[in-house]
């Protein structure tokens, strides 16, 4: 069976490529997962999600900080202070 990455789009599902293959003499354009229901965006739309989902979840994270699964770990915020600000005596 003959295929290849057709550029350029992304399958509609999963966002990953596409590939193009020859089934009984007939050309199709699929996603190698098997997602369903089928279908394909460009991926210059893909792009473009990709980009507004972490500004998105930039915003969330600073607007909502107990939401951020990255804040510091309590044992660590004497020692952020520390080398911020100095040695306290």
């Amino acid at each position: 069976m003959l295929s290849s990455q057709v550029h350029r789009y992304r399958c509609a599902q999963c966002w990953g490529p596409v590939v193009l293959k020859c089934v009984e003499g007939e050309w199709t354009v699929v996603c190698p997962k098997d997602c369903s229901p089928g279908g394909f965006v460009s991926e210059n739309y893909v792009n473009y999600r990709q980009m507004n989902d972490a500004i998105d979840t930039a915003k969330v994270a600073a607007n909502y900080p107990d939401l951020n699964p990255h804040k510091p770990k309590p044992e660590n915020a004497g020692r952020a202070a520390e080398a911020l600000f100095g040695q306290e005596e």
